[in-house]
């Protein structure tokens, strides 16, 4: 074994939560340093881009039938369509005087570690260079314009991200190496739907290494982070906005025309800091990054993947047979699965106090009972605490007030066995 790899396994270790511990972390959350949601390039030059005015045509049918939907041209609009569906803001919401914005992406704790970049060609209705997407305004920041021909095809565009540590490290300590990479992989699953609903495809260039996409992003440029939290380089896509295929050569390495275009650009623009100071640092989080960090790597085969099948939107809704099972459980909160029919209703126990039943039964009721033959309406049954138990005799010795971190319900539990009124809980 490696070192490097002893050093990420040694880190996955020391950062998970275990039964006697909890990973290394703040003991409180330090409001007044809370980081700045969004990184900003000041002194870069500005492009807006335009807001979707409605909804696309594509359904999400369509998404499933390979050539379904007509490949959209780039444009400054198109661009911004993707942009925005993948890494724009869904919400903003409120809560006294506190707002905060929700995001296309998912983040663990909405701290929003990643940062998007795309490096565009000629003729895409932009200046080719480097850009930030900026997600509090929905705008481009030019980070460099190149002034020698960077050898882009004109049927793509490439997509960088980055991680930020410091934003997961403020609440979760040690573990904020983990949730990087884990947010890193849910903005490229939502650069992939929604390059689909405009009809493009997006590879990985997974032979680029770390030092690759740091150069071509600008996350070298010292300068440039004299007084704000460097980004760290996650990965490096192509999104194929025609009909052609991605050259093989892009997938090991940036191609030296781009190398050269990066290296002798108009770089511009000096990140913001995110936070007025930094009250703990976790300096395991630099040791496991510096063992992680991505060598040139020969590409993997070139394989397109296979097609989905068609997707029938219609069996969410189709009636089930016995009544004990639900066609479409993706569709139902996990803790429904355990359902009994008691003539034409449906009695689900949930682990939920007595004052939540009305809410549950409202949210719920009525996709349930859609979904089951021969159900009219939904009942909760909350089950006392004492019919939950630990999977494994260790936790006997555990402190009674501790949480148990891993519970089941008891297999042989059925609803109205347990005291609706919670009790005997332990």
């Amino acid at each position: 074994m490696s070192d490097a790899l002893a050093t990420v396994l040694d880190y996955h270790q020391r950062s998970k939560h275990s039964l006697r511990r909890y990973a290394a972390g703040p003991h409180g959350l330090d409001w007044a340093n809370q980081p700045d949601p969004f990184r900003r390039f000041d002194g870069a030059p500005r492009v807006p881009l335009p807001l979707l005015a409605g909804e696309l045509p594509p359904d999400w049918a369509d998404l499933h039938r390979p050539g379904a939907i007509e490949p959209r041209p780039l444009t400054q609009a198109s661009l911004a369509a993707l942009l925005q569906l993948a890494l724009g803001l869904a919400a903003w919401k409120q809560y006294g005087t506190s707002r905060w914005a929700l995001r296309c992406n998912p983040s663990s704790g909405n701290l929003h570690p990643t940062e998007g970049y795309v490096v565009m060609p000629a003729g895409s209705g932009l200046h080719a260079g480097v850009y930030h997407y900026q997600s509090h305004d929905h705008v481009l920041e030019r980070r460099c314009r190149f002034t020698d021909d960077p050898g882009l095809p004109g049927d793509g565009f490439l997509v960088g991200l980055t991680a930020i540590f410091w934003r997961e490290a403020w609440k979760y300590g040690e573990r904020a190496f983990r949730y990087c990479q884990h947010d890193a992989g849910h903005a490229l699953a939502a650069i992939r739907y929604a390059a689909a609903v405009l009809g493009w495809r997006v590879w990985l260039l997974e032979g680029w290494s770390d030092d690759d996409i740091a150069a071509l992003l600008g996350l070298t440029r010292a300068a440039d982070y004299a007084d704000a939290e460097r980004e760290q380089p996650e990965l490096m896509l192509w999104v194929q906005t025609g009909t052609g295929e991605m050259a093989d050569h892009w997938r090991a390495a940036p191609p030296e025309a781009l190398t050269q275009a990066v290296a002798r650009g108009e770089w511009r623009g000096r990140a913001n800091p995110l936070s007025p100071r930094h009250g703990q640092d976790w300096p395991v989080i630099d040791v496991v990054a510096k063992a992680a960090h991505k060598p040139r790597m020969p590409p993997l085969p070139a394989a397109a993947p296979p097609p989905c099948p068609p997707l029938d939107l219609d069996d969410a809704r189709q009636p089930v047979e016995d009544g004990l099972d639900l066609l479409r459980r993706d569709l139902l909160p996990p803790a429904l699965d355990d359902i009994v029919l008691a003539g034409d209703e449906v009695e689900v126990p949930l682990l939920i106090l007595a004052e939540e039943v009305a809410a549950v039964e409202a949210a719920v009721g009525g996709i349930v009972a859609g979904a089951i033959a021969g159900c009219r309406r939904l009942r909760i049954v909350p089950v006392a605490l004492h019919h939950v138990r630990a999977t494994d005799d260790q936790f006997a010795d555990l402190p009674r007030r501790q949480p148990m971190p891993r519970l089941v319900l008891d297999p042989g539990l059925r609803a109205g066995d347990g005291d609706a009124d919670g009790a005997g809980a332990a």
